[in-house]
């Protein structure tokens, strides 16, 4: 995951993509297109995809593993997708990426992006609410917030040209290369789904 850009634009597949820079961090050049193809990939099977930002906190409880993230997304997903609490949505499908970062006095946190059906879900509300409760289940001092200063859903309209590239500005803030690599050397830097795309040119102008 070496290659960096510090361009305030990304060019992929075909679509130039602004993305958010600053002087002291560029962003991964592997994670901007992870988050595209993620994106990509639910609105090639929904015309609107709601995104839904969010942090966790591990709070004194270093890792040299990401288990508590990856533990936390995937009973997420099974929550979202196969239990009768969330049987009335009907989603068939979701997709994420999390980034892991270590703050100047060592402490581990994730940025992570989630990708819904936005013809069944209209906010974060709910979704919020079921991570609470998975992450209250965990029993270690872990926390949930919303990104500061900023809003933490959208929703993404296939083909708006707008939406998309507002979108990924937004998102592109989870590849900066700023506290990143401060991890052993078999643990990720990040983590996504691989869901593939249905239609590989729907969200080209």
């Amino acid at each position: 995951m070496k290659k960096v850009t510090n361009k305030d634009w990304h060019t992929i597949d075909g679509r130039t993509l602004p993305i958010n820079t600053v002087r002291d961090s560029g962003c991964y050049i592997k994670i901007l297109e992870k988050i595209y193809s993620q994106m990509n990939a639910m609105l090639s099977y929904h015309c609107k995809v709601l995104a839904i930002r969010l942090n966790v906190h591990l709070n004194d409880h270093p890792s040299e593993t990401n288990k508590e993230i990856s533990t936390i997304m995937k009973r997420l997903s099974r929550k979202l997708l196969e239990t009768k609490e969330f049987k009335s949505y009907e989603f068939k499908r979701l997709s994420y990426l999390w980034v892991r970062e270590v703050s100047k006095d060592k402490g581990i946190h994730y940025h992570f992006v989630l990708f819904l059906d936005g013809n069944k879900i209209k906010s974060s509300l709910r979704i919020k609410e079921a991570l609470q409760i998975i992450i209250d289940g965990m029993g270690k001092s872990i926390v949930l917030s919303v990104p500061r200063g900023t809003r933490h859903y959208m929703m993404i309209r296939r083909g708006n040209d707008n939406d998309i590239n507002s979108a990924f500005l937004w998102f592109s803030y989870l590849a900066k290369e700023r506290d990143k690599g401060h991890r052993p050397a078999k643990t990720n830097d990040f983590g996504a789904t691989n869901l593939q795309a249905k239609v590989t040119t729907h969200i080209k102008s």
